[in-house]
């Protein structure tokens, strides 16, 4: 993660629980999505994802562990 990327990246979320979402343009994966980040006061820095699919996927499977994630192809 760079300094410079905080100018072009697009903020989805507020700080309401403690945690930021950002999307990072400047990073684009094999599918032409853009780079994800997770900030969190818990965590000791930032959490990147290639994709937002793969934040939400993430998020999910952190808030809904009991679910069998492999079932249904997460």
């Amino acid at each position: 993660m760079r300094r410079e990327h905080f100018r072009t990246a697009l903020q989805i979320s507020d700080w309401g629980d403690g945690a930021l979402l950002m999307l990072n343009p400047a990073i684009i994966n094999g599918q032409g999505e853009w780079e994800a980040w997770a900030f969190a006061s818990w965590y000791p820095g930032v959490f990147r994802y290639p994709s937002f699919w793969d934040l939400m996927v993430d998020l999910i499977k952190t808030d809904h562990p009991d679910v069998a994630w492999a079932e249904l192809g997460l």
